[in-house]
């Protein structure tokens, strides 16, 4: 699996849709080819990166929640689950994303967290990701990429993801 590098153009598109305050998802044609995720709380005077490591929590523990096929195909059944959101988790696993922006308003109402991945994942009837091991050494991935062992992700060759977080929290 790749890792996501940050993208400070994405994260402009999310800022804006979060300076909205509207908690509800954009059009996607307003971001083509953007995945959007969303979060809120009520709580008042969050740290930035505890509001934003608290939506990426929340939005990961939908796999412990509801499980993932084991072929990792996003079915209609898988998706539309009565009372079961998995789009949150399977829009950040998605092998096919590269990129992602998030950015945090404060509204009149709540804190809102908007995370916008490009390109989009959530494609029903396809794999959320690709089944395979983890890479160890550089020869495991894909040419122009490189392995990351401690992460066991590939990293395009010349590309830095900056550090969002604390060492001891997730990173993005």
């Amino acid at each position: 699996m790749i890792k996501l590098e940050y993208d400070c153009d994405l994260e402009k598109y999310a800022q804006a849709w979060a300076d909205g305050c509207k908690f509800e998802h954009s059009n996607s044609w307003e971001r083509p080819n953007q995945g959007q995720n969303l979060y809120m709380t009520t709580i008042r005077n969050w740290e930035t990166s505890a509001l934003l490591h608290t939506a990426l929590e929340i939005w990961w523990q939908e796999l412990e929640e509801y499980g993932m096929p084991s072929d990792a195909i996003l079915s209609e059944e898988v998706w539309a689950k009565k009372g079961r959101l998995i789009g949150h988790f399977t829009q950040m696993a998605c092998g096919k994303s590269r990129r992602l922006g998030c950015a945090i308003a404060t509204c009149s109402d709540m804190e809102y967290v908007v995370c916008h991945y490009s390109p989009a994942g959530n494609r029903k009837e396809h794999a959320v990701y690709e089944i395979g091991s983890h890479c160890k050494t550089d020869y495991d991935c894909p040419s122009d990429f490189s392995c990351i062992e401690k992460e066991g992700l590939h990293v395009a060759v010349g590309t830095s993801t900056p550090q969002l977080l604390a060492e001891d929290q997730t990173t993005l």
